[in-house]
């Protein structure tokens, strides 16, 4: 992930005919930021690259990767839905009346993780929502940005896969690069998308990831 910041950092073209040096990261769209770096997540996780860098045979590589494709399955969906969770809580926080804020916590808690709240504690430690430090910071609407930017590095690993049939060749970065790095913040970012992938920003492809269907 933080490669990927690197690379985009040192691959941002700083300098435009015309308007001198200027930093082209200054107010670049958060959640395809994030969705760069994400996508080089992706990297240590795809079977060719763990079949070419990783340690044992390839039936042993093979049969790990399985097991760990199952059981990451229902951790990407928790970790989904507690996203959902925090941005549903931080609208609340903006609408509600903060009397409702701790019950409105456990109503998204049980809602879309299935988690109850203890009725021994509830009213006696600080709640979940309290100790979320992007509510407080200068970081508002950041948990809605994230699910944007998993769309996003979704979307853009599987179109490239599916383009290039392998993500350890150059041409994918290349493009990768070209569409969504060098242009800093001097172009759109929904056009950027359909620019590389064919298609506006969909949630189809996140859902092949959830599902496990993209591994």
């Amino acid at each position: 992930h933080e490669t990927g910041h690197a690379v985009h950092n040192m691959s941002v073209k700083q300098s435009y005919t015309g308007t001198g040096d200027v930093n082209l990261l200054q107010d670049y769209f958060a959640p395809l930021m994030e969705g760069i770096a994400m996508t080089f997540e992706l990297l240590p996780t795809d079977p060719e690259w763990l079949l070419k860098y990783g340690k044992g045979s390839k039936a042993e590589i093979k049969r790990d990767y399985k097991k760990w494709v199952d059981k990451s399955i229902p951790w990407r969906a928790f970790n989904m839905r507690r996203q959902l969770v925090f941005v549903y809580m931080e609208r609340a926080l903006y609408k509600e009346d903060p009397k409702e804020w701790t019950k409105t916590w456990w109503d998204l808690n049980r809602k879309f993780l299935f988690i109850d709240d203890d009725p021994e504690t509830k009213y006696t430690e600080l709640p979940g929502w309290t100790s979320i430090p992007h509510y407080w910071g200068n970081n508002a609407g950041a948990y809605q940005q994230y699910i944007i930017a998993y769309m996003i590095r979704a979307q853009t690993y599987q179109k490239l896969k599916e383009k290039y049939k392998s993500m350890l060749k150059p041409e994918p970065w290349k493009e990768f690069t070209k569409a969504y790095i060098e242009p800093g913040n001097t172009g759109y970012w929904d056009k950027m998308i359909v620019k590389l992938t064919g298609e506006e920003l969909t949630p189809k492809y996140i859902m092949k990831e959830l599902k496990g269907e993209s591994l």
